[in-house]
């Protein structure tokens, strides 16, 4: 809106009522006029003053309340007369702008432009106009520009102003030119990228497809001109193309959008798969009105997508065929290890019946040791295999608690003494602090440091010297296993942790094993977020190897159970299940000769039958049994007796495979067949803990 149109049109109006007034009573003027006095024609000359006060008053009202700032200046420049607009603009109080010169809002290199208006003179018909910058109230800049004209008032010249804030305007005009320079630099650059990008672009102007325009790279895939004109043969889903833009006119025809549509095309060097995708354009109306499109060459991604396709064909058929083949793997290390543990289970039976019965015959004691040892030493054999199939996939578990290295260590070196003593080595075992704390498995740390010195054992020559030395080290607890026996170079320790890696010892001949017993200790060492390293100064100069563990927060370790004495446990009644008759018979044996009695079942049904009859305190139970299967013996069983009848699995699979079957969840513990007694006579002692808790059954 143009304020000063508004403004001056209202004045107008003021002055058109004065001229009204001033004609109803044209012999008023000069005369002495008093409200309700008479001009001696019988007309109300109070009334004519009376309408030139209103009149003048609407003028006022209007020129003190216009949204322009007027004023007026005097031959000095000095400000007269400001309405509330020039005010607020100039000083937003009149005892602030009144009487100052307008040069004093000035910058000093503007000042000067004031002289043309100054210096003008009444009559000249034409006004100055300037554009100003004028300091505000806040201090802050505006730009203005003013108007004047000069006219004579009571005598005097007087300088009629109008000032108008154009501050916006300008910042809009100068957005206006930035986004204009903006727009000209974006449309350059669109056609930069429109002549260069490496993606054929061809753009249709109009749905008749009269004006196209193709970029260098849609030339030359399609076969077109700059026009959109010519192009190669081209078929789509096998169907020919009329064009090889014929796709893009469709869409400037049809307003639809297109996506990831396929063109053949016969290009003189050969076939090519082009992809394109089509927006369309529309005009004011919302109809089509032309339409762009891309075009990439695919026949390179096609080739590598087949290329692709097959490899992950192919690798899926081997990925399968791996996991068949770990699968049966996995199946024949639990056979293999149910099997191998069966013939041990009364092996270590009748050994275990022998040490009790005949404790203190010479004759007897050394043989006895030999085949214990024997024993033990095959099932860690067996162990250890299952073990490291277990670890490198996963199935093992670890139960992790605060355990004092040092006990640790003496549990390993009581493991390692019958071999150490068999070869005649001297072992020397160093603790740690007793406050050496780690958060650890312990059965499965005191397994790792058992094949460390096992290792050491069999690859010392006879009477050699073993030490075992646990210590903090830079934060960490540190076990080093150390020997004067074969040593290994530099390019065997880079492989000594491999599975079934054996070196040969410095009399040509290996230590025995089956090599997986290091690759079990670096599994479980990680599994502790911990790590193990060797060091040799080369063959026949023994070596080190060394376990850092992680150091436990401060808390009270765990303390290994006390050993259980078989006297102390009171008779209970025992129930043996197991298939093969001289497992069975072999374990029976020895729990009667511990104080208990005993029934022996061979079968899940004959099992719950003699449940019935002799109600035990306690069933052991096989788990690969034919017909009814160990874990559904466990679950009718506990549905029959609840808790009041202890279940353990006594089976040559291993835990994490019995996890597996369902009704597993049936047992209260599960040992591993060939079982050491002290692990027997523990489940016995809860048993008989418990039996003042439990009904009999």
């Amino acid at each position: 809106m143009d304020y000063r149109a508004m403004d001056r049109d209202a004045l107008l109006s003021c002055l058109a009522a004065v001229r009204e007034a001033l004609a109803a009573y044209p012999d008023a003027a000069g005369d002495e006029l008093s409200d309700g006095s008479s001009d001696g024609y019988g007309r109300d000359t109070g009334g004519a003053l009376r309408a030139l006060e209103q009149a003048h008053g609407r003028c006022a009202h209007l020129f003190d309340f216009a949204p322009v700032a007027y004023f007026s200046l005097d031959a000095d420049g000095v400000i007269r007369d400001p309405n509330r607009a020039a005010v607020e603009l100039l000083g937003g109080a009149a005892g602030k702008v009144v009487g100052r010169r307008l040069a004093e809002w000035l910058p000093q290199d503007q000042v000067e432009q004031l002289e043309p208006h100054l210096s003008q003179r009444p009559g000249a018909g034409v006004g100055v106009v300037s554009e100003l910058t004028l300091r505000g109230p806040q201090g802050t800049p505006r730009v203005v520009r003013l108007e004047t004209r000069a006219s004579r008032v009571d005598g005097a010249t007087l300088v009629l102003c109008t000032l108008i804030d154009i501050t916006e305007q300008r910042r809009a005009q100068a957005e206006v030119a930035r986004l204009n320079d903006d727009a000209r630099h974006r449309v350059e650059a669109l056609e930069a990228l429109f002549a260069l990008v490496p993606v054929g672009i061809a753009v249709m102007e109009d749905p008749e497809g009269t004006r196209v325009r193709a970029n260098a790279t849609a030339m030359q895939l399609l076969g077109v001109d700059a026009h959109g004109r010519g192009g190669y043969a081209a078929t789509q889903d096998g169907e020919a193309l009329s064009s090889p833009l014929a796709p893009l006119r469709e869409v400037a025809t049809s307003g639809r959008i297109m996506e990831h549509v396929e063109i053949d095309i016969a290009a003189p060097e050969g076939p090519r798969t082009v992809l394109t995708d089509a927006r369309p354009l529309f005009d004011a109306q919302g109809a089509p009105a032309g339409a762009v499109a891309t075009y990439s060459d695919i026949t390179e991604r096609h080739a590598a997508e087949h290329a692709l396709r097959e490899s992950e064909r192919s690798l899926r058929e081997r990925s399968e065929q791996l996991h068949e083949a770990d699968r049966r793997k996995n199946e024949f290390l639990a056979v293999l290890g149910h099997e191998l543990r069966n013939p041990l289970a009364p092996l270590r039976n009748s050994v275990q019946m022998c040490l009790l019965r005949s404790p203190d015959d010479p004759k007897l004691a050394r043989p006895l040791a030999i085949m214990d040892r024997q024993i033990t030493h095959l099932t860690r054999l067996v162990d250890d295999l299952l073990d490291v199939s277990r670890i490198s996939s996963g199935q093992i578990t670890l139960i992790k608690e605060p355990v004092r290295l040092a006990h640790v260590m003496q549990r390993a070196e009581e493991l390692a003494l019958p071999l150490m003593s068999e070869r005649g080595h001297q072992l020397e075992v160093v603790s740690p602090p007793e406050d050496c704390t780690i958060d650890g498995d312990a059965t499965r740390l005191v397994q790792a440091l058992g094949n460390l010195l096992n290792n050491a054992a069999r690859y010392t020559p006879q009477g050699g010297h073993v030490r075992m030395e646990g210590d903090v080290h830079e934060g960490m607890a540190r076990v080093r296993v150390s020997d004067d026996g074969a040593g290994l170079d530099a390019r065997a320790a880079e492989t000594i942790f491999d599975p079934f890696v054996q070196l040969e010892g410095d009399l040509g001949s290996t230590g025995g094993g089956l090599g997986v017993g290091l690759t079990l200790v670096r599994s479980i060492v990680q599994l502790h977020a911990g790590q193990v390293d060797v060091y040799s100064e080369g063959p026949g100069k023994g070596s080190v190897f060394s376990i850092h563990l992680p150091l436990a927060p401060a808390r009270e370790p765990s303390e290994s159970p006390a050993p259980v004495t078989p006297g102390a446990i009171p008779p209970q009644r025992v129930l043996v299940v197991d298939d093969q008759a001289v497992v069975a018979e072999s374990f029976a044996e020895l729990l009667r000769s511990l104080g208990h009695e005993v029934e022996v079942a061979h079968g899940g049904e004959a099992a719950l039958r003699v449940a019935a009859a002799f109600r035990p305190k306690v069933a052991f139970v096989d788990i690969g049994m034919p017909g009814m299967h160990g874990c559904e013996l466990a679950r009718r069983l506990r549905a029959a007796y609840g808790d009041a009848m202890a279940l353990v699995a006594l089976s040559g699979y291993g835990g994490e495979l019995v996890k597996d079957l369902p009704g597993h969840e049936a047992f209260d513990r599960h040992l591993l067949k060939p079982a050491p007694l002290d692990e027997v006579l523990r489940v016995l002692e809860q048993v008989a803990a418990e039996a003042k808790r439990a009904p009999d059954v």
